[in-house]
């Protein structure tokens, strides 16, 4: 299950779903549905991602979320239902600073919007880092990978140490990039992250086959 942010981060969705899937592995793209950006209501888009995992629940027992950008923040709000494991690429945390609010906002959100919808559209933004600041890091509790940039322009790269150091699952590793930017998957780097994705799903798939053969991992 990919997690992608409001605006620039669908096209990465996609290219890291369809390098999974050309490797055998089932992988949904997730993003902000249509009547979300029309609405712009925090609310709603939280709640259409846990209906949606809560869907994938039904045909798969297992489900590894991978959140890019603003969709990380949304993996804090699937916690309470148990995922498989866990993938962090260039997100920001619900600490964020208004600074990085900001930013987030002219790259992921501005761009879409009227000058009209545009300061509803921030506000809808800073609420949902509220949303997510209420949601604590400890009930996330399967392994989990982070994959951050040093060269980040949107997302402060001290996000990733931050995020590893407050994980308390003994099953975690944090993997920095020299670059690729805040989209390292429109860079020249996305093959390497698709890999890096891919192999660590993978082996939590592997284990999960050896305990339970007839489970599935997304």
């Amino acid at each position: 299950m990919v997690l992608c942010g409001y605006g620039s981060g669908q096209q990465d969705g996609q290219t890291l779903c369809q390098h999974l899937q050309r490797n055998g592995m089932d992988a949904v793209l997730v993003p902000p549905c249509a009547g979300e950006k029309a609405r712009l209501s925090r609310r709603f888009w939280i709640h259409t991602v846990r209906m949606r995992y809560l869907t994938l629940r039904r045909q798969y027992r297992r489900i590894a979320v991978i959140g890019l950008s603003i969709g990380g923040m949304m993996e804090f709000h699937l916690a309470e239902f148990r995922p498989a494991a866990a993938v962090f690429i260039n997100s920001p945390m619900g600490n964020s600073s208004l600074q990085e609010i900001r930013r987030l906002f002219r790259r992921d959100l501005q761009p879409e919007l009227g000058f009209l919808r545009s300061p509803f559209g921030c506000y809808q933004l800073w609420r949902f880092v509220q949303d997510t600041r209420r949601c604590p890091i400890s009930d996330l509790e399967c392994p989990t990978l982070i994959i951050q940039t040093r060269d980040d322009k949107v997302s402060d790269p001290n996000n990733a140490e931050e995020l590893y150091k407050r994980l308390r699952v003994s099953s975690k590793n944090l993997r920095y990039y020299d670059n690729g930017g805040h989209n390292v998957l429109d860079s020249r780097m996305d093959l390497s992250v698709c890999s890096d994705v891919f192999q660590f799903c993978s082996s939590i798939r592997g284990e999960a086959e050896e305990k339970e053969p007839a489970e599935t991992l997304s």
